[in-house]
């Protein structure tokens, strides 16, 4: 008249015990002791029925719950990691902006013309130096009175960098990027083009903010998608390989500078 543990532990002892029952006398009259919190009431009787509803109840889906959680953790971090990389520029771009409105109480906060302290921003490499000294101050400071914001001219020695291109392009009314090889090459003047293209969507709420020079190189090889979302929108003038048509890509990137930014 011993009383048997009807757990989940003793679970092997009890299908042993079936295997073997025709050992075991008057084991229909067998009973259960409910001591265990995981305690069953075995039926003998039913004994089959009994160790069938015993297995159910000590299942364990601890494996399940793992992989459930491992499953739903990569796929929140996969999802989470594309939306960082798709916003990274956003990001950087937030990240300086309020790192320099907390220390700049002069920081622009309205597209209003009357606010910008230059006319364009010049991002270029810096092996098209000579264009710009040589070629656009002469052509739109000298002679259109454009007054350009041009990193060797005018970026403070000892500054972050990349904070200095930040206020750049925030203090100009717009940003030209001359466009050749090597500057859709550098990582500095990918960094200027997309805090560019943020400020024209997040600030400026329009993407002709950017001027594109297209040197000829460029125009000659097919255009890279770093700067496709650019030329859909008509933000780029192609600097001619014929001096017959200098005189005419002035005049119109004159025209882009003094127009108005709209979409």
């Amino acid at each position: 008249n011993n009383k048997l543990l009807c757990t989940c532990e003793n679970l092997n002892f009890l299908e042993w015990m079936f295997v073997n029952r025709a050992h075991f006398k008057n084991i229909d009259l067998y009973t259960c002791s409910n001591a265990q919190k995981d305690y069953m009431n075995i039926n003998f009787k039913q004994f089959s029925k009994s160790i069938s509803q015993l297995k159910e109840k000590c299942k364990s889906y601890t494996l399940y719950y793992i992989i459930i959680s491992v499953t739903g953790t990569c796929f929140l971090s996969v999802i989470f990691g594309v939306a960082l990389y798709r916003n990274r520029w956003k990001i950087r771009y937030m990240r300086y902006t309020l790192f320099q409105r907390a220390r700049d109480s002069h920081l622009l906060s309205s597209s209003s013309d009357d606010l910008f302290l230059y006319d364009a921003f010049v991002s270029y490499t810096s092996k098209d130096r000579d264009f710009v000294i040589k070629d656009m101050i002469q052509k739109l400071e000298q002679d259109n009175g454009v007054q350009l914001l041009i990193r060797d001219r005018s970026f403070i020695p000892g500054e972050f960098k990349c904070q200095q291109i930040v206020r750049s392009i925030q203090e100009s009314r717009k940003t030209i990027c001359v466009v050749s090889k090597r500057y859709l090459k550098s990582a500095w003047r990918d960094y200027e083009l997309n805090m560019a293209r943020v400020e024209g969507v997040e600030v400026r709420k329009s993407m002709r903010y950017v001027i594109l020079i297209l040197l000829p190189e460029v125009c000659n090889g097919g255009y890279p998608k770093k700067i496709s979302d650019f030329l859909k929108r008509d933000c780029f003038i192609e600097y001619p390989d014929d001096p017959a048509g200098y005189e005419e890509f002035w005049q119109r990137l004159c025209s882009a500078l003094q127009e108005n930014a709209q979409d």
